[in-house]
C-alpha cells in the first residue's frame, strides 16, 4: 500500500503555551480502499529539539492483558482519496508518569528554536474486526505505519 502524509502547521512560529494548529493530510495512492486511523494519537518529545506523533496504536507492553480495550477510531480512505485530520498539539508537549508520593502527573517536556514535528499514521488493509481475546495485539499485528512524515516549525520560549 502507498499512503502519503504532507504536514502543514497553521503557521510556522509559535510560542511555548500555546497549540500548534497541524493539520496531516493523508493520501492513498493505491486503486484499494484502506482503514486509516483517525484517533489515538501519542504526543512526546523524543529530543531537545523534536516533538514525535503517532497517529496509529502503539504495541501494549509485553503480559499487558487489557480487557476493555476499544479500538481506535478507522476512517475508510478509497484509492487516490485523500482526508484531512487535525493534529493540535500543546506546546510544551506533557508526559504522563507515576509518582510515589502523588500518583499519576503530568511533566512538561520544553522544546525551542527550531523544532521538528515527526507525524505516523497507522491503516488497516480492511476494517478492524477483533477475532481473539487479545483485540489490542491483534490490532497492532493487522496495522500497517506509513513512513514519519516532518515538518520544522519555529517555538520561541
Amino acid at each position: 500500500m502507498a499512503v502519503e502524509v504532507r504536514l502543514r502547521p497553521s503557521r510556522r512560529t509559535y510560542v511555548s503555551g500555546e497549540s500548534v494548529d497541524l493539520r496531516a493530510t493523508i493520501r492513498n495512492s493505491s486503486t484499494r480502499a484502506i482503514h486509516v486511523v483517525t484517533e489515538t494519537a501519542y504526543i512526546w518529545r523524543s529530543g531537545p529539539d523534536r516533538i514525535t506523533v503517532l497517529l496509529a496504536e502503539s504495541p501494549p507492553a509485553n503480559g499487558l492483558c487489557y480487557y476493555g480495550y476499544i479500538p481506535p477510531r478507522t476512517q475508510r480512505l478509497g484509492g487516490g482519496r485523500t482526508i484531512v485530520v487535525p493534529l493540535p498539539i500543546g506546546l510544551p508537549p506533557r508526559e504522563g508518569a507515576i509518582d510515589s508520593a502523588t500518583g499519576y502527573v503530568w511533566r512538561e517536556q520544553p522544546v525551542s528554536g527550531s523544532v521538528t514535528i515527526a507525524v505516523t499514521v497507522g491503516y488497516l488493509e480492511k476494517a478492524f474486526e477483533p477475532k481473539t481475546t487479545a483485540p489490542w495485539a491483534e490490532f497492532v499485528e493487522q496495522q500497517q505505519t506509513t513512513q514519519p512524515a516532518t515538518v520544522r516549525i519555529r517555538v520561541a520560549t
